[in-house]
């Protein structure tokens, strides 16, 4: 598997692949699922997997935006229908802290997560800092802003 192949750890079982469910160890694995729970399914694994490659905290929001402004074909996915649908299907966890909860796949740990908006700023040289607002500043920084979907698309 590549490094950019992102798959989901999980698969369905057509009704004709001679699997009973008590060979699974899941018996919900055993049965067909209609497609659009799939699709549910699907969208919150590659959102979860994303978040863990970028090493973003795996709460409802975070998931939320990947999916947004990830793969277009999930992009108008109600995100809170896909987590129930995820959790009563039992392929994620909901991990609950003191403030918010967590997701992960159901064979997942939390992982290690990085504070975006923490870092010390001194390690970058004026020089960085200064081009980058002259950028934002400047009207293709603007333009550039303005016409990207989120956040994470402006500086690209």
């Amino acid at each position: 598997m590549n490094k950019g192949d992102v798959r989901p750890d999980f698969f369905f079982l057509p009704s004709s692949s001679g699997v009973s469910k008590s060979d699974c160890g899941n018996s919900d694995l055993g049965l067909q699922l209609p497609e659009h729970i799939q699709v549910l399914i699907t969208a919150i694994l590659l959102a979860l997997n994303t978040l863990k490659l970028e090493k973003l905290v795996p709460t409802k929001e975070n998931i939320s935006e990947c999916i947004r402004f990830g793969n277009t074909k999930y992009r108008y996915i109600d995100v809170t229908v896909a987590l129930n649908t995820a959790l009563e299907q039992q392929m994620i966890l909901k991990l609950g802290q003191v403030d918010f909860e967590l997701y992960v796949g159901r064979t997942e740990r939390i992982w290690k997560c990085e504070n975006p908006l923490g870092g010390n700023f001194n390690q970058y040289r004026d020089a960085t800092w200064n081009a980058l607002e002259k950028f934002l500043c400047s009207a293709a920084g603007r333009s550039a802003l303005a016409a990207s979907e989120c956040r994470y698309e402006a500086p690209l």
